[in-house]
């Protein structure tokens, strides 16, 4: 292990140090000098007209040069000298507590012993540049800068020979240590750490000086922990690659408040975290975790470090991130407390992801960030610019070509001088820095222009070609072996695009392009067949080093697509989209399962696969999409369409409402597995039971019945799965006995619905379902609310809230307040109902949720609509209304629509645009099944017609309706249709009809009444309206008292508030 640690710090080639030791050895050594107040000097050296030994003789010959050049070098030097292979045949010698003058005579006997004997049987020359620290340079990249400044001077004076900083002419230092100017922007973000944005965002074109700024400006803030993260365009197709770069950072930086912020985690959190990052522990067995308890699990994160002191979490490039970050950064940035601050930079140039745009828009549209557009250098900031770079006086003459040219762009100010001062137009004479033969200057245009010039310059060039094709950081040795090259020639590559402005050193030994743009068009110039064959040989060598690269198993399949590696895809895609679909990145997995479907022939495994794919669809609510998929992988591999294939499409068709559709495929799937059942069984006997797939499906077919109110059926599919539960899983055991409590609630049988719901709750928990706990806890609260028993109800709503909380089912928490917000508002607790609506508001808007936000503003709409705020309950409805328009639910259209109707025709009295609304809901309704959405519109709807006097039309839908009262599922609405039959009979003059509708409606009141007073307090309420229609005032007038007596007997406190109201209206009657 020790030896291994070594080795990997030796130039293979040569047996000196490499540059991934003079990474980790340079700080080091730097703080040492530093502590105990020593100097020590560093030679730079390369050999003279190397490249003409390999071009002439091949590189096995230059390979043999350097290896006994580098030996004989090695000899020479003190047992605590170093020899460092810088790349290619570039050499650093180290030499501790080691002065100038002696540094000096060091590279003298070097330079004198090579040239008076032959290395490798050839005559060599080397040119040497000599510094010593701390005289030349207080840090390694100024001391570095000045041995390279010099060894280049040596080359220009004649090669083979030595050069040191007192003879250097004066030469540019680019990039200048020192920041310029964007005093104003420093300014504007230092205060806006301590404003209310949560958010600010840096943008503005390449080169303006976004990173520099925000960087070098939230570094400067003291008493705070700062985090950086970087988005990487070839990485957006990895889910959370931004979030693990900026865990990863705070790992690396903050071990002991991470470690900290970890160990406050529950066990849920936990589990969530390790989703994403499996190699911080064993991930904990709790199923059902949903994407928000991620979130909240980040933001909780973040929320720790903010208890010691305030949190600055920067982005770079967040124009390129992630689709799944920037889902769970919008989370957690909304919501963040005031001691976290989010900073990001926006590269204009680049096409953003839609994702991202629609971020931005979000955030502005919501105002928690502040967008700063950086602006170019004005001419004073230029000059000041210009003698940072210079290191001495520019002419007047200098700084305004170099601005003209630039137009003020840091980047393109940087690239000018070191392209004048390399064609030696921009030359020092002394005193001060001037332009030479300026008739003779040709100047690129624009920052893209020299990024083509940059690119000219090292075209060809293979590491750069692999480098592109890896996309985001990369390390030399992924380079050596995809490419199979000699590290030094490697690191000579990195080190000549380095000195070009292409490439930076990001960290030890982990290089990156300095601007992507770059890498763009160096990819462009690769052929389409060499850009193949790289990303093959990536993906090759990425597989074979697996334990040691984070998201491996995408970049495989990233580079494999790319490199048109069928068996990779084939194996890999499946794998990275199930894990995506396990972190909750449904879209990342939706990309990767089409990678597979695009490559695999096999029938079997396509359909197989593609079940998985649509329950990634299904998740993302891609209903439409997920039937398309399904019937043409039937029409495609027809002879491998089985029993689970229709059960899949049987479940989309009735995810989508469409029950008879689903009937029919379900019963498909019963056909094709009915024959395997006593195989299956026979198999059973003799070993461990197995499960049997026939009774699952007769369980959703169950489903599908009680839905099309085929109760009977219905109960005869589900007691035959019943007899043969032991050839169930647990999970569908649980399902059975719930869907066995919603036949008996819906049968109006609700002891055995509250048994069944017991045995399927004492289930769930046994195996940690806890979804479908929930789902079990909120079925058998509403059957407690319809006997009446509001203490177990409310228990059970409760229960299934606390639940859904401690998965993070954001969903589910949502549902849980507008049941028992539902719960309040059918017991008149009209308050109690709002504040949940308005907790559901809440929860719906933190997640952003457009689909539950229409639910609670609906409901909100509907509590002012009953206590008569009509204005207001408009406003709520309308806005309920755009969020459903926008996510395109036709269900949530009909149920605010059908609100809508209810606001003018009981609230307003404007029968006419009553009557506009029921038009768009018939259209709506035209082609759906009848169910009690459906049920409950067209009995408004001849409300509203007997109100506008409309008889035969309202005639027309209660005789429609009539013949349905007798099932089942629509029984509950016999009590309403009594009343509606009644005014509808009254006004045709049938007092006979009208009284014994009434008469009904009053026994079933009456009867109902004994577990819920609602009932008879419904009835007089009912039986009030009943005669102001019919303009009976005296009458109205003693209802009005009966009613004041209910409401007081019942302490229906809040609709005695109300009762004024009932007052006008009977007033008002002729």
């Amino acid at each position: 292990m020790i030896q291994e640690k070594i080795d990997q710090y030796i130039d293979e080639l040569t047996g000196a140090r490499n540059r991934k030791f003079l990474s980790t050895f340079t700080d080091f050594e730097i703080r040492r000098a530093q502590r105990y107040r020593t100097n020590f000097s560093i030679i730079l050296f390369d050999i003279d007209n190397f490249k003409e030994i390999n071009d002439l003789y091949g590189h096995l010959e230059g390979d043999k040069v350097l290896k006994e050049l580098s030996q004989f070098i090695m000899n020479t030097l003190r047992e605590s000298d170093i020899l460092i292979r810088y790349g290619g045949d570039e050499f650093i010698i180290y030499l501790p507590n080691t002065g100038f003058e002696d540094a000096k005579f060091v590279a003298e006997k070097i330079l004198n012993s090579v040239r008076s004997q032959k290395i490798a049987g050839r005559n060599i020359s080397l040119s040497m540049g000599v510094a010593e620290y701390p005289r030349d340079g207080k840090t390694w990249q100024e001391l570095f800068n000045k041995a390279d400044v010099a060894l280049y001077r040596a080359k220009r004076r004649g090669k083979g020979r030595i050069a040191w900083v007192e003879e250097v002419e004066a030469v540019p230092i680019i990039p200048t240590s020192q920041f310029v100017d964007r005093i104003e922007e420093k300014r504007t973000l230092i205060n806006l750490v301590n404003q209310d944005y949560k958010l600010v965002i840096v943008r503005g074109g390449a080169g303006i000086g976004k990173t520099r700024l925000v960087k070098d400006t939230l570094k400067r803030i003291e008493g705070v922990y700062y985090f950086m993260g970087i988005a990487y365009g070839a990485l957006s197709e990895v889910p959370f690659s931004l979030l693990k770069d900026l865990v990863k950072y705070c790992y690396d930086n903050y071990k002991i408040e991470t470690k900290e912020a970890l160990a406050n985690f529950d066990q849920f959190e936990m589990r969530a975290f390790y989703s994403i990052f499996p190699e911080a522990g064993k991930s904990i067995g709790v199923k059902d975790i949903d994407k928000y308890k991620l979130y909240d699990s980040i933001l909780k994160f973040f929320k720790h470090f903010s208890i010691h002191k305030k949190v600055l979490v920067y982005i770079d490039d967040i124009q390129w991130a992630d689709r799944s970050s920037m889902e769970l950064l919008y989370y957690v940035i909304r919501n963040a407390p005031a001691d976290v601050k989010f900073f990001a930079t926006f590269r204009t140039e680049d096409s953003p992801r839609d994702y991202v745009e629609n971020f931005v828009s979000q955030a502005l549209r919501e105002r928690f960030v502040f967008v700063m557009d950086l602006k170019p250098f004005e001419y004073s900031a230029t000059s000041e610019f210009i003698s940072a770079i210079l290191q001495e006086e520019a002419d007047e003459e200098v700084v305004r070509f170099l601005y003209t040219k630039s137009g003020g762009n840091p980047f393109f100010i940087e690239e000018l001088i070191k392209e004048l001062y390399e064609k030696g137009n921009l030359l020092y004479d002394g005193r001060r820095w001037v332009l030479n033969e300026i008739e003779n200057i040709s100047i690129p245009q624009s920052i893209q222009h020299i990024m083509r010039k940059r690119v000219q310059e090292v075209e060809g060039d293979k590491v750069l070609e692999v480098a592109s094709c890896i996309g985001h950081e990369f390390s030399p040795s992924i380079i050596k072996g995809v490419l199979e090259m000699d590290m030094g020639e490697i690191y000579d590559s990195i080190e000549k695009a380095i000195k070009k402005g292409i490439l930076e050193e990001s960290g030890p030994d982990i290089f990156a392009f300095k601007e992507d743009i770059i890498r763009e068009l160096i990819l462009q110039n690769i052929s389409q067949s060499k850009r193949r064959f790289y990303h093959q040989r990536i993906a090759i060598w990425i597989e074979q080093n697996k334990g040691s690269i984070s998201n491996s198993d995408e970049l495989i399949t990233y580079h494999a697509y790319r490199g048109g590696d069928v068996e990779k895809i084939l194996h890999y895609a499946p794998v990275v989209a199930k894990r995506a679909m396990s972190q909750f990145a449904y879209e990342e997995a939706k990309k990767f399962w089409l990678y597979y479907f695009e490559f695999e022939k096999d029938g079997q495994r396509y359909v197989k696969a593609a079940l998985d794919f649509v329950e990634c669809l299904m998740i993302k609510g891609e209903l439409r999409y997920a039937k398309e998929f399904l019937e043409e992988v039937q029409q495609k591999f027809p002879d491998h369409i089985d029993a689970e294939f229709y059960s899949k499409l049987s479940d989309v068709l009735a995810e989508q409402g469409l029950y008879t559709e689903a009937l029919k495929y379900i019963d498909k799937a019963i056909e094709l597995a009915f024959p395997q059942e006593a195989n299956n069984k026979n198999e059973g006997q003799e070993k461990q039971v197995a499960e049997v797939p026939l009774y699952k499906y007769y369980i959703e077919k169950g489903w599908i019945l009680i839905k099309l109110g085929r109760y009977e059926d219905a109960r005869v599919v589900l007691e035959q799965a019943l007899v043969n539960k032991r050839y169930l899983s647990k999970y569908w055991e649980g399902t059975l006995y719930n869907v066995l409590g919603v036949l008996h609630a819906e049968i109006s049988s609700p002891q055995d619905a509250i048994s069944y719901y017991e045995k399927a709750i004492e289930i769930r928990e046994s195996i940690n379902d806890f979804k479908g706990l929930g789902a079990s806890y909120i079925d058998i609260a509403i059957v407690y609310h319809d006997l009446g028993d509001m203490q177990k109800a409310i228990e059970y709503y409760e229960k299934a809230r606390e639940i859904y909380k401690q998965i993070g089912y954001k969903g589910g928490v949502i549902t849980a307040y507008i049941d028992i917000g539902m719960y309040y508002l059918t017991s008149r607790k009209y308050e109690e109902a709002m504040r949940n609506f308005q907790n559901a508001y809440h929860e719906a808007n933190l997640i952003g949720s457009k689909d539950s936000l229409c639910l609670a503003l609906n409901n909100i709409g509907s509590v002012l609509r009953i206590t008569h705020k009509f204005s207001e309950a408009e406003v709520f409805y309308r806005r309920a209304l755009d969020f459903a328009k926008e996510i395109d639910s036709v269900e949530h259209i009909i149920m605010i629509t059908r609100n809508l109707v209810r606001l003018y025709k009981d609230g307003y009295k404007d029968y006419a645009k009553a009557e506009e609304y029921y038009k768009q809901l018939e259209k709506l309704l035209e082609r759906k099944e009848l169910d009690t959405g459906k049920f409950v519109s067209m009995l408004i709807g001849a409300e509203l017609y007997i109100l506008k006097g409309d008889l035969d039309k309202a005639g027309r839908i209660l005789e429609e309706l009539r013949p349905h009262l007798s099932e089942k599922r629509f029984q509950n609405f016999k009590f309403w249709f009594n009343f509606t039959w009644a005014e509808y009979c009254a006004l045709r003059g049938d007092r006979q009809g009208a009284g014994y509708a009434l008469r009904s409606a009053y026994e079933e009141a009456k009867a109902r009444s004994v577990k819920d007073p609602d009932y008879i307090v419904s009835y007089f309420e009912g039986l009030l309206e009943f005669f102001i229609l019919t303009n009976k005032k005296n009458a109205a007038l003693k209802i009005l008292n009966k009613l004041e007596d209910l409401y007081k007997k019942y302490e229906f406190l809040e609709d005695l508030q109300l009762l004024p109201y009932l007052k006008e209206e009977v007033e008002r009657i002729q």
